[in-house]
């Protein structure tokens, strides 16, 4: 642990305080030198050795990378110090079946794991302007493939590139580097070097007289530490190296949706696109509108083998009051009712299908104003209030019946005849459970399953209980044992997936077509939220761009629980910088509006114990509530399973 440590240290190292100093230093010399691997280019693996995984896992070979470890071990060992090739290496994989193949493999491995390192390609294109410059590599590889991993980086412009397995020779003695001085006739004193190598790059040009300009060999350039969640933390170094290479720090809102929201994003879409494929589905369906983003993915990454998606805009009130007609009474009416326990008049008659605003004098009649507290659980034995249903409730049918009639037109631009998937986030399926309802209502044939990001344990009555069928990506509580995941911090969860646009309210008639008419954008006063949900989204749409067909995509893209991990890290175990970009944060919650997690005072609370019972009970983001009251380093998320245990 300690020698790790120090190489770390040694590794990270380095001699200038930043890039920009690097512009005043080389300005008296006429020549300047790069290395390639962690200086030009990064390698989208965590450690240079773990390319050989992706090798093995591509060819099909098991232990490869102890295998190929080993190889160029032994290869060393009779080379008296200098470099070896690969075909030195593989001479030694020689009892490999196809090994000349694999070779192969593993030149192409590293020609599409190497991506420009972003913290100093401006430098060095400056450098290609005004000076000389070389680039010179410790390195087995083939010239071939060296050549293509600066092309494919657009590294151009450079007067040579010098192989030390061609030269014979290696930097870490500083033999390549006094080769280069006599080969090319160049003063020591007019060249300087730039690695991140102590020893190769660092140590190596001075033994050679060379000065010397020492980089880490990692920089943090997400600038946020995820600390992995589940079980395969080797999957997780993949993702986060992929993601420091990669990653344009821009906002903070665009790097949480690159680092978080993204990798959910892309593992989700990959899961359901096999599955579609597996399954044989012949229509696919986003649900507006949590899907706006997924599909946006989903569209991104798809290709001709793919279903073409569709967007299906739909809510639960637009799918419900079609199917309210006059067997019902007051009774039944107040069972479909989907409003908090404490309500009001408006919040009823939207639910029940009407303008509220139309019946403000006629419940001034019964004795009440829109905006009257109302008790939802007390209202079976509300006497004025069952006359004021009465009074309306040929309204209610006769507009639920218009409703029903354009509803039908709606969904008859869609054959749910057809072996269909239905996209959504989550969490107990009620909608899809709404949808078959609404659809056997009307004696339309359909054929439907649920793919969500989540289901929770409430999926067992939505969906298991009707036999319905469904499954859940990154938790499913309805086929398996599996907890609540989102639960710590669902209004966070749910935020992310904001479509920009209000919630669908019911489909009218436009001259012969059907439009969907939706509700006023509930965050559309909330300017800077709305702008960082955007931020957010473009983020996760650009970590897709790169993710999709690299290399480490295709060797950890498949895993669930590295995909969903850093989300589910900033859920559970929030920073305060976590907490302060989202605390603030409006969520409406059955129509009111509430904080995510903006708790007062701890000296404010201990005099008001009722008003903190009801600022956490509002938070949508409990654990991220009590991090930003308490603020000390605690498993809040214990605190939080603790505190529901009690209340439950």
């Amino acid at each position: 642990m300690l020698k790790e440590c120090v190489h770390n240290q040694i590794d990270n190292y380095s001699t200038v305080n930043n890039y920009k100093e690097m512009y005043k230093i080389i300005e008296k010399y006429k020549y300047v030198s790069f290395d390639i691997f962690d200086t030009l280019v990064k390698r989208d693996v965590p450690k240079p050795s773990d390319i050989f995984n992706i090798v093995g896992s591509r060819t099909g070979i098991s232990d490869f990378k102890n295998k190929r470890v080993k190889a160029e071990e032994m290869a060393r060992q009779s080379t008296n110090g200098n470099e070896v090739n690969l075909d030195d290496i593989y001479s030694e994989l020689s009892y490999i079946p196809n090994h000349e193949i694999v070779k192969k493999v593993e030149c192409q491995v590293e020609i599409e794991e190497c991506v420009i390192n972003k913290d100093i390609i401006d430098f060095f294109n400056y450098c290609v302007k005004h000076k000389n410059v070389l680039i010179i590599t410790d390195m087995y590889l083939p010239r071939h493939t060296i050549e293509s991993i600066l092309s494919n980086n657009q590294i151009y412009g450079y007067d040579e590139l010098i192989i030390s397995n061609e030269e014979n020779s290696v930097k870490s003695n500083g033999g390549l580097f006094e080769k280069i001085l006599s080969n090319h006739g160049i003063d020591y004193r007019s060249i300087i070097h730039i690695g991140n190598s102590m020893r190769a790059d660092y140590i190596g040009a001075k033994k050679a007289h060379i000065k010397s300009i020492k980089i880490p060999t990692y920089k943090n350039r997400s600038k946020e530490s995820f600390k992995y969640m589940f079980s395969n933390q080797v999957n997780h170094d993949y993702l986060m190296s992929f993601i420091n290479n990669h990653i344009d720090s821009k906002s903070s809102y665009y790097n949480f949706g690159y680092q978080c929201f993204g990798p959910l994003l892309y593992g989700f879409i990959d899961w359901l696109r096999d599955d579609l494929k597996k399954s044989k589905f012949d229509q696919v369906l986003f649900m507006a509108r949590d899907g706006y983003i997924m599909k946006k993915v989903y569209d991104q990454v798809s290709d001709k083998s793919d279903i073409k998606a569709r967007y299906f805009e739909a809510s639960r009130r637009s799918l419900r009051v079609p199917t309210y007609d006059y067997s019902m009474d007051y009774s039944d009416m107040l069972n479909v009712l989907t409003v908090p326990n404490l309500t009001n008049p408006t919040q009823i008659l939207d639910s029940w299908g009407l303008d509220p605003e139309k019946y403000s004098k006629k419940l001034l009649l019964y004795g009440f104003e829109l905006t009257t507290n109302l008790k939802r659980e007390t209202l079976i034995n509300n006497t004025k209030f069952k006359e004021f249903f009465k009074s309306i409730k040929d309204d209610i049918f006769v507009n639920s019946a218009n409703e029903l009639e354009t509803l039908e037109k709606y969904l008859k631009k869609f054959n749910f005849n057809k072996k269909t998937a239905i996209v959504d986030i989550g969490w107990g399926g009620s909608m899809q459970n709404s949808l078959i309802k609404t659809l056997d209502k009307m004696n339309i044939t359909n054929n439907i399953y649920g793919y969500y990001i989540g289901l929770t344990s409430k999926s067992l009555d939505n969906l298991k209980k009707n036999k319905l069928n469904a499954k859940g990506y990154a938790f499913d509580a309805m086929n398996n044992a599996s907890d609540d995941l989102e639960r710590p911090f669902v209004g966070l969860f749910e935020t992310l997936f904001l479509e920009q646009a209000g919630s669908v309210k019911k489909y009218i008639r436009n001259d012969n077509r059907i439009e969907v008419e939706r509700y006023q954008y509930e965050y559309i006063n909330n300017g800077k939220e709305v702008e960082r949900v955007k931020s957010i989204q473009a983020g996760a749409l650009k970590f897709n761009f790169d993710f999709y067909n690299s290399c480490t995509a295709i060797f950890i893209g498949h895993d669930r629980e590295t995909m969903f991990s850093n989300l589910y890290r900033v859920g559970v175990i929030p920073s305060l910088y976590d907490v302060s970009l989202f605390g603030k944060f409006d969520f409406f919650n059955n129509g009111t509006k509430v904080f995510l997690a903006n708790p007062k005072s701890i000296l404010y609370y201990l005099f008001h114990l009722k008003v903190l019972r009801t600022d956490l009970y509002n938070s949508q983001w409990k654990v991220g509530f009590l991090k930003q009251l308490l603020k000390f380093k605690m498993d809040y998320k214990k605190i939080f399973d603790m505190l529901r245990k009690v209340t439950n």
